[in-house]
Parts: C-alpha cells; sequence; structure tokens
C-alpha cells in the first residue's frame, strides 16, 4: 500500500503452471503500476480479469481529472482504454 490508500501491485499466481510443472514455488508476475504506467490507484485497485490474459484495472494518472479503466494484459503490457470516465464507466462496466 502507498501512503495514500492505494494499491501500486496487482499479483498473478499462475496456478496451472504450479501444478502441472510441480514446481516448488508458485510463479508470479507483479504488475507495479508506478513503475510499468507510471500511474496509481488512489481508492484501491480492483483488478478483473475480462479474458485468460487480460485483466481490467483503475489507474490514475498525474494531472488527469479522473481516474479510468484499462485493460492491461496478464505480462503487464497495455492493451486499451476502456472508459472516459470514472462515475459513468464503473455504471457501465458493472452493468456490462
Amino acid at each position: 500500500m502507498t501512503k495514500t490508500g492505494g494499491v501500486r501491485q496487482v499479483w498473478i499466481a499462475d496456478i496451472d503452471r504450479y501444478f502441472k510443472d510441480h514446481l516448488s514455488t508458485v510463479p508470479l508476475k507483479i504488475i507495479d503500476f508506478q513503475k510499468d504506467f507510471c500511474a496509481y490507484n488512489a481508492w484501491g485497485t480492483w483488478a478483473e480479469f475480462r479474458t485468460n490474459s487480460t485483466i481490467a484495472v483503475t489507474m490514475h494518472h498525474v494531472n488527469e481529472d479522473a481516474s479510468y479503466i484499462y485493460e492491461i494484459t496478464t505480462d503487464g503490457a497495455m492493451v486499451r482504454q476502456l472508459t472516459s470516465s470514472l462515475w459513468l464507466s464503473t455504471l457501465l462496466y458493472d452493468l456490462g
């Protein structure tokens, strides 16, 4: 957690690979929003899988008027911005 209370990271565990390959530790991919996207999450991170390889997550960039929902890959690559405003997008995404 950052000092503002927003979460900086999402950890993705590859449980299927862990059991399939009989590994001693669970493979993790850590997506760090400040490091990877120069962004933060003012009110916490609500990551949700959209497909097997992408997640939707809220991010806020400095000097933006709102936080937006973005689609990123589980490898940490930006796919696209899904919304144009947080409040409308949250409502539409929940109705989705």
